[in-house]
C-alpha cells in the first residue's frame, strides 16, 4: 500500500493504479485505497471518467458530509455529458460548501450544457459576486455569465459583465471578447468603437495580436480588402521584429527567398498582396454572417472574402 502510494506521489499512475486494483479486491479497513484510485483516475478524466466516478460514489456514500466529493463526482458526470446528474452533485456540493466558488462556475456551465439559460445566469451572476471577494485573476469566473448572456442575445448586459471583470482584474482588457460580442451580433459601428478605445487604452495596446486580429476582421466585413490586406502585412512585419528573427527590419528589407516575397510586391515596407483568389484562400460569393444560436438570423456583406 505504501508502495502504491509512493508510486502516486512519482506520478507513475499506470503502475500506481495497477497496485492499488489489486489491493483493494483485498480486505481492508478505511477508504484509503478508494480515495487514492479516485484521484489517480481523475488524473485522466477525460479517459478515465467512469471508474474515478465509480470511487467517488463509494466516498460519498461512505461520508455524505465533504462538499470536495461531490464536486469530483460532478465532474465526471460534466465531462460524461450526463448533465442531470452532474447538476445534482453540483448542488449538494454548494449546500455542503456554500462559499466554494468552483461549485457555482461549473454548474453555470452544466446548465449552459442543457441550455437553461435563465438558471446559468442565475450561477453565473453568483459566481462572478463570489470572484469579488477572491484574490489574484479571477477573469475566468466571470466567463459563464457572460456566455450565458450573450446566447440569451442580452449584448448590453453581458458587455457590462465583461467591464465590470476590467474592474476586478486590471490585467485583462476584455477588449477582444467585447469586439467578437458586437460582431456575433452584426453591431459593426460598434465594433469600430471599441477598437478605437481599445488603441488609446494604453494597458490594451499590449495585446498587440488581439488588436491586430479585430482589426482585420473589421476590414473583411467591411469589405474593405485592400486595408485588411494592408493590415495583415503590417502584422506579419511586427511579429517578425517582435521575435528577433529580422530585427527591425522592414519586409522589404527581408533577404531574397524570404516568403513574405513569395507573396506578392512589396510598397513602402508593407506587402501590396494584389493576388489570385486561389492563392489567398477567398472564396467567391457573397459573405453571410450567420448567428448560430438565432437560425436565420443573418446579414450579408458584399465581396468575396472567405466565409466567418
Amino acid at each position: 500500500e505504501y508502495k502504491a502510494w509512493l508510486l502516486k506521489k512519482e506520478n507513475r499512475n499506470p503502475e500506481s493504479i495497477a497496485l492499488f486494483e489489486k489491493l483493494i479486491a483485498r480486505p481492508h479497513r478505511g477508504l484509503f485505497r478508494e480515495r487514492n484510485l479516485a484521484e489517480l483516475y481523475y488524473r485522466d478524466l477525460g479517459a478515465r471518467a467512469p471508474e474515478a466516478l465509480r470511487y467517488y460514489e463509494t466516498l460519498i456514500a461512505a461520508d455524505d458530509t465533504d462538499g470536495d466529493l461531490d464536486f469530483f463526482a460532478g465532474m465526471c458526470l460534466y465531462r460524461m455529458q450526463r448533465f442531470a446528474e452532474a447538476e445534482a452533485h453540483f448542488l449538494a456540493e454548494q449546500r455542503k460548501a456554500p462559499g466554494d466558488i468552483d461549485g457555482y462556475y461549473r454548474l453555470a456551465y452544466v446548465y449552459l450544457g442543457m441550455n437553461r439559460l435563465p438558471e446559468a445566469i442565475e450561477q453565473g451572476r453568483a459566481c462572478a459576486e463570489l470572484a469579488k471577494k477572491d484574490s489574484g485573476d479571477t477573469s475566468r469566473f466571470w466567463f459563464p455569465l457572460v456566455c450565458a448572456l450573450r446566447r440569451a442575445g442580452r449584448v448590453d448586459e453581458a458587455v457590462a459583465a465583461m467591464r465590470e471583470c476590467r474592474q476586478f482584474n486590471p490585467d485583462n482588457t476584455c477588449y477582444k471578447s467585447i469586439f467578437e460580442t458586437y460582431l456575433q451580433f452584426g453591431l459593426l459601428d460598434k465594433c469600430e468603437a471599441i477598437i478605437r478605445e481599445w488603441k488609446k487604452d494604453k494597458l490594451g495596446r499590449r495585446d498587440v495580436a488581439g488588436y491586430g486580429y479585430a482589426t482585420l476582421v473589421l476590414e473583411i466585413v467591411r469589405g474593405r480588402y485592400a486595408k485588411a490586406r494592408q493590415e495583415k502585412a503590417w502584422q506579419f512585419e511586427t511579429s517578425l521584429s517582435a521575435s528577433g528573427e529580422f530585427g527591425r527590419l522592414p519586409v522589404r528589407d527581408l533577404p531574397r527567398g524570404h516568403p513574405v516575397h513569395q507573396q506578392g510586391p512589396v510598397r513602402g515596407g508593407a506587402q501590396d498582396c494584389r493576388r489570385k483568389p486561389h492563392r489567398t484562400g477567398l472564396a467567391a460569393g457573397p459573405l453571410r454572417i450567420v448567428r448560430a444560436d438565432l437560425p436565420g438570423a443573418a446579414f450579408p456583406v458584399p465581396g468575396h472574402p472567405r466565409a466567418l
